[in-house]
């Protein structure tokens, strides 16, 4: 029975509900970082629209993560659950596809149950996302189910495929954006085989009213400037010779980084906190395995993704996400030829459970960071429960002090320049954090400014370097 179990999808679904037991046993919600706090202010936003018929206002980033959160809260409520939920489910879901991926591409799925736990479920930063309130696990199973059935539609032109890879598609986009540079490859062969096989043209009319209905909320919400995406400042500045680089001051600060872009946008390859054996796998890699066309299509839609990040002028392990299913499938055969060598078949179980300690040891390093925000906001929510009422200015933390509801007139000393001040203001702000990074940019500008024309009390110090401090009037 156990041993039907662990050879079944089931075990895919059984090890995400295990980590959110884990994780929520812990304290943990799935709120980190601003990101998270946006998604899930939004997801209010669009449940206040849905009960009140007021409008939710603007929203630079893509839809569908705080769109099917709110749906489903509006039906279960809980909408910290849901979206924290519609994350880490995602996991089991990529898990059962790459596993049909592998199995359609290489007609054998040998070990691919260790293969996907060990080094898909159990990659920390699979896990890292995959548990918090984020949109990039929901926009990769989006893209992998749309990849999959794209390539089922190539080799076999089953028309139902290519409805099905349409759909999906719009939904990994209307996700994330960037989705588009890894499905790029894939929809120009698609076009391609339908010039060839016209009569298949005929279901474009249908796919093409379909694609309009799946973006109307983007229409609908964006519809003052629905291409606005476009004007993203990574995507004006983007160059080609950011590849070479890792110095970069963008409008989020500056940034230098211990590698050129070149060696980040592969981190997903070799990484310790995406796959830390992915060295040993590139080196059993053989030419053989690109005659096979469909893997080609795989490299190709990973260098397009790997060159667009590369021109960014920032880094961030967590883009690298999007492409790492791909990464996993193209791998495959490398983990096939080192589980048949003569020792490793002989010493296999011990090794698997040695990578799997290896793992957990890799995936308390990458939370630890995790863990520790989620105590400092704790902390700073208690701190600054007694002095609600007040005028706030501040920057970063705040926006966690609003989504967990303390009640202050906020100030955001990233979105503008402040040049007045009140006596009793108050001043939520950490300059060791940030002054190196947000130098000449509006955080620092408004604190040196702070700093320079203002008595200030100060009310209390964290570990951490936070500060808040009162106004008392000008010097």
């Amino acid at each position: 029975m156990i041993k039907k179990i662990l050879q079944s999808d089931f075990i895919f679904i059984l090890f995400p509900f295990f980590f959110i037991i884990i994780f929520r046993s812990f304290g943990f919600d799935g709120l980190y970082g601003q990101d998270s706090y946006e998604y899930l202010r939004y997801t209010r936003a669009l449940l206040t629209f849905y009960h009140e018929g007021m409008y939710p206002g603007d929203y630079f980033w893509p839809l569908y993560y705080p769109l099917i959160g709110s749906i489903i809260s509006f039906i279960t409520g809980h909408e910290i659950l849901v979206l924290q939920l519609l994350s880490i489910s995602m996991i089991a879901i990529i898990a059962v596809y790459l596993k049909k991926t592998i199995h359609f591409l290489y007609q054998s799925d040998q070990y691919s149950y260790y293969y996907i736990i060990l080094f898909f479920i159990f990659s920390p930063y699979v896990i890292k996302i995959g548990t918090s309130i984020m949109s990039d696990m929901l926009s990769a199973c989006f893209f992998l189910i749309s990849f999959f059935h794209g390539i089922c539609y190539l080799k076999n032109k089953k028309i139902k495929c290519l409805y099905f890879t349409s759909s999906f598609a719009i939904a990994a986009v209307m996700t994330r954006y960037a989705t588009g540079i890894l499905l790029f490859p894939l929809f120009i062969i698609i076009l391609l085989t339908l010039y060839k096989h016209r009569s298949h043209i005929i279901h474009l009319i249908p796919i093409i009213l379909f694609s309009l209905l799946l973006i109307s909320p983007h229409l609908f919400i964006k519809s003052n400037n629905p291409s606005g995406f476009l004007q993203h400042s990574w995507l004006v500045d983007w160059n080609l010779k950011n590849i070479f680089s890792n110095e970069f001051v963008t409008p989020d600060g500056y940034q230098r980084t211990a590698f050129i872009n070149f060696i980040y946008i592969f981190f997903n390859f070799f990484h310790p906190i995406y796959l830390f054996i992915g060295v040993l796998f590139l080196f059993f890699l053989k030419k053989n395995d690109l005659k096979n066309k469909w893997l080609r299509l795989l490299y190709i839609s990973i260098l397009c993704y790997a060159v667009f990040l590369g021109g960014i002028p920032f880094q961030n392990k967590r883009f690298l996400l999007l492409s790492f299913p791909l990464i996993m499938i193209v791998l495959y055969p490398a983990f096939l030829r080192i589980m048949s060598i003569s020792l490793i078949i002989r010493y296999r179980y011990l090794l698997l459970t040695g990578c799997f300690l290896i793992q957990l040891c890799l995936n308390y390093i990458s939370l630890k960071p995790l863990f520790q925000r989620v105590s400092f906001e704790k902390e700073i929510i208690i701190l600054m429960n007694p002095y609600q009422n007040n005028v706030l200015y501040s920057f970063d933390v705040d926006i966690a002090l609003q989504v967990r509801e303390l009640l202050f007139e906020y100030h955001n000393m990233y979105l503008n320049i402040y040049t007045h001040f009140n006596t009793g203001d108050l001043i939520l702000f950490n300059p060791s954090k940030f002054e190196e990074q947000w130098q000449n940019k509006n955080p620092m500008i408004n604190w040196n400014h702070i700093q320079a024309e203002y008595k200030l009390k100060t009310l209390f110090k964290t570990s951490e370097g936070w500060l808040l401090l009162k106004i008392q009037g000008p010097k």
